[in-house]
């Protein structure tokens, strides 16, 4: 396998010439409907990425480039064709493939991917995912959503991640908080009891949340960190891997025994948690409209709550 190239062993110009890809419209190269198919052939072993949209993907790699990271990617699928598209059809394995190139375009083709891809985003899609042919290798979510209704989504991709032996990070940036507020603190300190959850159920496959304040320097601090550890993994760097892992999991347990600036957060009133039973009261209201058909707005996405309360126990 090809070794991928560090910061170490690069010299390139972080921030000089990059189009910032995460505001760019998706564009879709049309292309003749082919049959369905494999995304890949069995005895494929290439570096694939696999995205939630092309705009993950775009970012993604924009991440990479920014930390003089070099992946040797070959193959580029999507769940999505495009950020505003509604779909789960992933969950029954449908990809679209797309160019491998920072453009990412994406084709109308439908192709299938391996099981274990397939088996990852059963709890909901990951925003990317590494695999070396159909064996995925790591999960990264990039995200600065941390205390309101999108972070249900996120905690059991990582969840199911752990569950399936496969390591994961969140590139976490804490512009929704304001730590002089009770609520934003308790809301971190809750977040954080989740992954300590999982690193103790799972301690061989711990997600590791890296978290930045708003500001650019704290934030290329976090995305090296994060692209190192991904360098590692791929590489079979277990040194660096294991050292990393511990750094975080003790910067873990370190905020939840002293709190989120000295502020422990109360247990969820909303949440009993007995052995391995935990029952979440949602507050379901199947009477009303806006419960049966407007959406997350009524908290449908119920089941990932649970999840995420799950795995805090």
């Amino acid at each position: 396998m090809k070794a991928i190239d560090s910061l170490e062993n690069q010299q390139v110009d972080l921030w000089g010439g990059l189009e910032d890809v995460a505001v760019r419209k998706p564009r879709v190269r049309v292309s003749q409907k082919q049959p369905s198919g494999p995304a890949l052939d069995p005895d494929d072993r290439s570096l694939v990425l696999w995205a939630e949209s092309p705009a993950e993907a775009r970012n993604f790699l924009y991440r990479a480039t920014a930390s003089g990271v070099s992946l040797p990617i070959e193959k580029i699928f999507v769940a999505k064709r495009s950020p505003e598209t509604r779909t789960n059809t992933y969950i029954g394995g449908r990809y679209h493939p797309a160019t491998n190139d920072e453009a990412v375009n994406v084709y109308e083709q439908v192709v299938y991917a391996p099981p274990a891809i397939t088996d990852l985003v059963q709890w909901c899609t990951c925003d990317i995912m590494l695999s070396y042919g159909g064996m995925p290798c790591v999960v990264l979510e990039d995200t600065t959503h941390i205390v309101r209704m999108n972070l249900y989504q996120r905690i059991p991709r990582l969840a199911r991640a752990a569950k399936l032996g496969v390591p994961s990070l969140v590139l976490q940036g804490m512009q929704e908080l304001n730590l002089q507020l009770r609520g934003d603190r308790w809301g971190l300190y809750r977040y954080l009891q989740a992954f300590e959850a999982i690193a103790r159920i799972y301690p061989q496959a711990p997600s590791l949340p890296v978290w930045y304040k708003p500001e650019a320097a704290e934030e290329l601090r976090a995305q090296d960190f994060v692209f190192k550890h991904i360098c590692a993994i791929l590489n079979g760097d277990t040194y660096t891997v294991e050292s990393q892992r511990a750094q975080v999991i003790s910067d873990i347990r370190s905020a939840l025994k002293s709190g989120v600036d000295g502020d422990i957060a109360r247990d969820i009133p909303s949440i009993d948690h007995t052995g391995h039973e935990v029952v979440v009261r949602i507050g379901a209201k199947p009477e009303k409209k806006s419960w049966r058909e407007k959406g997350s707005g009524q908290m449908v996405r119920w089941t990932h709550l649970s999840r995420q309360e799950e795995g805090q126990f």
